[in-house]
């Protein structure tokens, strides 16, 4: 018999300090997944040049290769609520720029490398806040409504605000909005939450830069599943950025769909992955993380050959179903 206890892990949103880190991150996915949406139409309609979304995904993955573990190893040597509140504030910084310099490539460019390089420091220490602030056996619950707050974040931010700002307006306004969310975000961590993780803001770092960086490989090489899990993460991740940076492209070029009307074929996505995470405590109560975790990869990288796969599929609906009605004449 399978112990799950709904109560405790509703109980969890009762902790206040991962409360507002909760509210900071899905109000911060909001305006980062408004931008991201906003900069691939702003690129896909202007230029139409498929070295754009080159570029674009060249200047988001760059700092997650070059940085990916110094990044980590910094962010543990630096206060936690220093950093995500330092970050916050960063990033409306940079979609202010975008929004000044929308009409030059070069900036764009620029400003999403420094974006991305950001999340370096930002996304350990937002990871490392969680189990600080929460019990261990409410940890899994803890990540769960983390993700979901992201895609949350993803569809009202690519599903709604960006969309009907970009018709209504243009996609200038969403940077505008994106800056005054991640302000928002900035006074939620900063100043609503002036005492979490108290602890560890006060107390002096205990490891140097190189000592953190030996001891993060040192775990990489000794625990297999600590290095399948950062596979798994960095792989997925990854294969997200391009996905989402072609998302635009593959629905004007395959599906014949006006690159504004991605949002329909990416909200379905965002829905489902939502509804999933609502179910993780249970399926990994059931059957254990690690399972978890490597049939959840399995799914993804299959659902992403699928999407590659579709445009076979259509032409072999079509070309039977005007076989179909020829038999029928």
């Amino acid at each position: 018999m399978i112990d799950y206890d709904l109560q405790d892990d509703v109980r969890l949103l009762k902790n206040d300090k991962f409360r507002r880190l909760l509210q900071a991150r899905f109000v911060g996915q909001t305006a980062q997944n408004a931008m991201i949406y906003a900069l691939l139409i702003l690129l896909v309609t202007e230029s139409g040049s498929s070295i754009h979304s080159t570029l674009l995904i060249v200047a988001l993955t760059i700092p997650s290769i070059v940085l990916g573990i110094p990044g980590g190893a910094v962010a543990d040597m630096l206060p936690r609520r220093f950093t995500l509140t330092l970050g916050y504030l960063a990033r409306a910084g940079v979609a202010a720029a975008l929004f000044y310099y929308s009409g030059d490539l070069f900036y764009i460019y620029l400003f999403v490398l420094v974006h991305s390089t950001i999340g370096q420091f930002f996304g350990p220490a937002e990871a490392a806040t969680v189990p600080a602030i929460v019990r261990k056996d409410q940890l899994s619950t803890a990540n769960s409504l983390m993700m979901m707050s992201l895609m949350l974040g993803q569809i009202v931010g690519m599903v709604v605000m960006a969309p009907v700002l970009i018709k209504l307006i243009s996609a200038d306004a969403v940077f505008i909005v994106a800056a005054v969310l991640l302000v928002v975000a900035t006074y939620i961590v900063g100043w609503l939450a002036s005492d979490f993780t108290r602890e560890q803001d006060e107390k002096p770092p205990s490891i140097g830069f190189v000592d953190a960086m030996r001891e993060g490989f040192e775990i990489l090489r000794t625990n297999r599943h600590a290095y399948l899990a950062i596979v798994y993460l960095t792989t997925g991740l990854s294969l997200s950025k391009v996905l989402i940076i072609l998302m635009p492209k593959f629905t004007r070029d395959v599906l014949e769909i006006a690159p504004e009307d991605t949002v329909f074929v990416a909200a379905p996505a965002a829905i489902g992955a939502g509804i999933g995470l609502l179910i993780v405590p249970l399926v990994i109560k059931l059957f254990g993380a690690w399972r978890v975790a490597a049939g959840a990869f399995f799914i993804f990288v299959l659902g992403l050959a699928g999407l590659g796969l579709v445009v076979f599929v259509r032409d072999f609906i079509q070309a039977n179903a005007l076989k179909v009605a020829n038999l029928d004449v």
